[in-house]
């Protein structure tokens, strides 16, 4: 109800403010009246009819609260933070300089301070603008003791080449490496080489091998578009024998194993870039290996078996054929390991 009295201001009304028996308690009738002279102000006030319902009044809500930090939560360790001493990365494929087509290595060492759950590696390889190159040939082994990963990769572009290695899911502090990537310098045939006992003979069914070694004009290392096949004499093709090769260690390396499957006098033809290198085609005489030794048939004598350090140890092979006899034919190799099978390479063998 709103009425103004002759001598009331207009903006002073008679308000009344009623509660009907279905209005909630707290809130009262409330009455205000303005006397001529009164200038207060007023609040606004509406007029509630029986059906209406008044909203409860809502306690005040504290402030919502953060949720705690991990750092703050005692029963929850903070999240791992990589730092630069938990990884070590060396190795030809970071050192600055690689070539185009030829194997670059890098080995990874991790920390025992890494979590399990980050001991895996990925490798991204980026051009100078950025590009990604997903297409990238790449290897990464992973060797238990000591916990490391050794990556094998090969450019196949020239320019700058930046790797980028990461931990898990965080990058290493120290990358991204910068490496530069050139073109090999082009074999000369003539000063190319094929040099093992596989290139004179070989023994039926069983593994045999040489190296392949590029050189330019000038002798130094080289690369190229290496290709091994067989054929007979009369230089028709021979098919049916396996071969594997592989990129050595080295610009300028290969290496082949092959598999001989018949008893036969063949010609071995290796080329550089579609030229046959110095000494090709080889000619080689695949025997049957009858009287060549046997390990199983081969004993070894330990003549001093005390073993102490900083003396030498003598032991005796006796390298026999199958059928027990006495042979020559063969190849001896010793080297010694530690009990993880891990190379000794500090003990010297002499056979």
């Amino acid at each position: 109800v709103h009425k103004n009295s002759g001598n009331d201001h207009a903006e002073s009304p008679l308000v009344v403010h009623k509660n009907s028996g279905n209005d909630h308690a707290e809130s009262p009738l409330v009455v205000h009246k303005n006397s001529g002279n009164d200038h207060a102000e007023l609040p606004l006030v509406r007029k509630i009819s029986g059906n209406d319902r008044l909203p409860p009044q809502l306690p005040s809500q504290p402030s919502p609260r953060l949720p705690a930090s991990r750092s703050q939560n005692p029963e929850e360790k903070p999240e791992f933070k990589l730092e630069e001493n938990h990884v070590k990365v060396s190795g030809p494929g970071v050192s600055g300089r690689a070539h185009v087509g030829v194997p670059a290595k890098i080995c990874i060492e991790l920390d025992n301070q890494i979590p399990e759950k980050f001991k895996n590696i990925q490798i991204v390889f980026a051009d100078a603008e950025g590009n990604v190159f997903d297409d990238m040939e790449s290897e990464i082994l992973q060797v238990e003791e000591p916990p490391a990963f050794h990556v094998t990769y090969i450019p196949y572009v020239a320019g700058k080449l930046f790797v980028e290695v990461y931990v898990g899911t965080k990058a290493i502090p120290t990358s991204p490496f910068l490496v530069q990537v050139e073109n090999p310098p082009v074999p000369f045939p003539d000063h190319c080489a094929a040099i093992g006992p596989g290139v004179s003979s070989a023994i039926l069914d069983r593994p045999s091998e040489f190296d392949i070694i590029l050189r330019d004009e000038t002798e130094s290392f080289a690369a190229g578009y290496v290709e091994v096949f067989f054929a007979h004499p009369d230089g028709s093709a021979i098919d049916n024998v396996e071969i594997v090769m592989n990129h050595g260690d080295s610009l300028g390396r290969y290496n082949v194993v092959y598999y001989p499957c018949e008893i036969i006098t063949m010609a071995l033809h290796v080329t550089v870039d579609g030229q046959p290198i110095s000494g090709s085609p080889f000619s080689i005489t695949v025997q049957d290996g009858l009287d060549l030794c046997s390990p199983a048939h081969s004993t070894i004598e330990i003549q001093n078996p005390d073993f102490y350090a900083n003396t030498s140890t003598t032991m005796l092979v006796t390298c026999r054929d199958p059928k027990g006899e006495e042979s020559s034919r063969g190849s001896l190799n010793v080297y010694c390991t530690d009990l993880n099978r891990s190379p000794c390479d500090d003990i010297e063998v002499f056979i």
